[in-house]
């Protein structure tokens, strides 16, 4: 199986695997540093040639932005999003649950998109994004630094006691986002924002 593949494989299975967890993680009670980021996103996301991913959007649209205008962005950048196009579906659990939403990938990265209703004609807004691998993108992606890198199952546990739940599927919560550092199987990732997952 190639990388995109697998890449796709789990970002399409990592909901299902979610399923299976206990309660929506706590919040971290690490804070993450705001000044950082607000620094990052200023410097990161002016130019057109960059699409930073934050805990709080990505390239400079905050979660909630209008589908049309974050693709537009997206796909002046990056081009467009990689086949076969989702065509979208109702959500159906968690955050998504009863409401329409599509999803765009871009090689490495899946950005989602959900209305406030079922209707696939009501406009979508962004909802979330994620990284597959766990790794530090490749320009122009750029990872805000309140993303952490690097860091073993073992370790993010360490550094972020009370981002349990997820555990048993090798993912932990860190107060900005979900990482899964590798798996056996080679994959891995970072998810940020609304995720329509199963617990």
């Amino acid at each position: 199986m190639g990388k995109r593949a697998k890449s796709w494989y789990f970002v399409v299975l990592l909901p299902l695997l979610l399923a299976a967890c206990g309660p929506t993680p706590a919040p971290s009670t690490t804070s993450p540093d705001t000044a950082a980021t607000s620094a990052f996103t200023r410097n990161t996301a002016a130019g057109t040639d960059t699409v930073a991913l934050t805990p709080d959007g990505l390239a400079g649209f905050p979660f909630g932005a209008n589908k049309t205008d974050v693709s537009a962005f997206l796909q002046q950048v990056l081009g467009a999003p990689d086949a076969p196009i989702d065509p979208g579906s109702v959500g159906q659990c968690e955050g998504g649950a009863g409401l329409w939403g599509t999803h765009d990938t871009y090689g490495p990265l899946t950005v989602a998109y959900y209305a406030t209703d079922a209707s696939p004609k009501s406009p979508q807004l962004l909802a979330s994004w994620s990284l597959s691998p766990y790794a530090a993108p490749k320009p122009p992606l750029v990872l805000s630094p309140d993303i952490p890198l690097g860091l073993t199952l073992d370790q993010l546990k360490a550094k972020y006691p009370n981002g349990g739940g997820l555990e048993n599927v090798g993912a932990w919560f860190t107060g900005t986002a979900i990482i899964v550092p590798e798996q056996t199987d080679g994959t891995s990732g970072i998810f940020v924002g609304l995720l329509d997952w199963c617990t």
